[in-house]
């Protein structure tokens, strides 16, 4: 008997649900920086216990999308523009870094899955089908082709490392209205950019495609905060 290669996909948890229905609710702003967390509405709205939603505000404290308080609760964190402004241009540098020794490194093959995962991209975007966050799962496979392959693992541990208070930034970057296109026409010269084998083009558009990301999210956050 042939082994069978197709993956089933984990149910996920009950927390891992309410962590992603949070971190949906953040990036697309019914939740807004510096808002408290109602345990008990929230819990309601949900249908669920406090239990797991406790787990699940834990979980999103360590990924840098709630603050916890001492005798306040949980609270969307709060960044200032400089604070955006540094991690988007530290993210820039390095994964521009990591895509240009991803160039010589990636198979034809690879860069051709590349090309798909953005096809993938297309048609979730396409058919308005997709949640932010599964567009942002999907996305994130696209970023982490090419990271691995710079064969660089301190380079790697470095975007690990930055990328957990970055997650939260990234999606709701991606939640503004056209991101999506914006991010889906650029990965299109990404990819051809790996297919020349231009390094220095690579590099390029890795670096500006954070960067574009970074100036759409400050207008977002701009715009939130005429309206308080």
């Amino acid at each position: 008997m042939k082994k069978v290669k197709h993956a089933i996909e984990r149910q996920k948890t009950l927390r891992e649900q309410i962590v992603e229905s949070i971190k949906e609710s953040i990036a697309t702003g019914k939740l807004k920086p510096g808002e408290k967390i109602c345990e008990t509405k929230l819990a309601e709205d949900l249908g669920i216990s406090r239990t797991p939603l406790r787990e699940a505000i834990q979980t999103l404290e360590a990924e840098g999308f709630l603050k916890v308080v001492p005798r306040k609760g949980a609270i969307v964190s709060e960044y200032s523009k400089k604070d955006i402004e540094d991690i988007y241009e530290i993210k820039a540098t390095l994964e521009g870094l990591a895509a240009r020794l991803a160039t010589k490194n990636l198979s034809d093959e690879e860069i051709y899955h590349l090309g798909d995962i953005n096809n993938q991209l297309k048609s979730m975007s396409l058919k308005n089908e997709s949640s932010v966050s599964r567009f942002f799962r999907v996305h994130n496979q696209f970023h982490e082709l090419f990271l691995r392959a710079s064969n660089n693992e301190r380079l790697y541990q470095l975007n690990c490392q930055l990328m957990e208070p970055f997650k939260r930034f990234r999606l709701s970057s991606l939640a503004i209205p056209g991101r999506f296109e914006e991010a889906i026409a650029i990965h299109d010269e990404i990819v051809e950019a790996f297919r020349s084998r231009n390094a220095q083009m690579v590099e390029t558009l890795v670096m500006q495609n954070v960067r574009e990301g970074g100036k759409a999210l400050l207008r977002k956050l701009a715009i939130e905060e005429s309206e308080r």
